[in-house]
């Protein structure tokens, strides 16, 4: 298995247990570097802290879903790209209806001596139109 192999089962894993395995701080300690977690997101602290917040932020919004659709890696970079549904942040607006609040992710992260120690993110809410009739995802 090459290192970009390896590094793409490292992040579905991890992604895996946190949705549907063992739960977020389970697989932050089982995957991520303890100390050294470096995040991009502006709206979270680095380290465990920060991802367990997005964690409880996204468990506290009414339907809330994930899916990932296609996933990559080169060296020690991985990307996914997923579709959220009913995800906000707490200084946002809840939506009347879950279903109709859904969002593209582009996340990036970078492993390191078999942890991740470092996530980027963007995202954008999916519009319920596209002028080029070419979906998002």
């Amino acid at each position: 298995m090459t290192e970009s192999e390896k590094n793409k089962k490292l992040v579905s894993d991890f992604l895996d247990e946190t949705l549907s395995g063992l739960g977020p701080e389970v697989a932050f300690d089982k995957y991520c570097h303890p100390t050294d977690y470096r995040q991009h997101n502006p709206r979270l602290a680095n380290g465990k802290e920060g991802y367990l917040e997005f964690a409880r932020i996204a468990s506290l919004c009414d339907g809330f879903s994930w899916v990932r659709h296609k996933m990559g890696a080169d060296g020690d970079l991985v990307w996914s790209q997923s579709e959220t549904t009913g995800f906000h942040w707490p200084d946002e607006p809840a939506p009347a209806d879950p279903q109709s609040m859904r969002h593209v992710f582009f996340d990036v992260w970078r492993v390191e001596d078999g942890k991740l120690v470092e996530h980027w993110d963007a995202y954008q809410k999916i519009p319920s139109h596209s002028v080029n009739g070419n979906d998002m995802i």
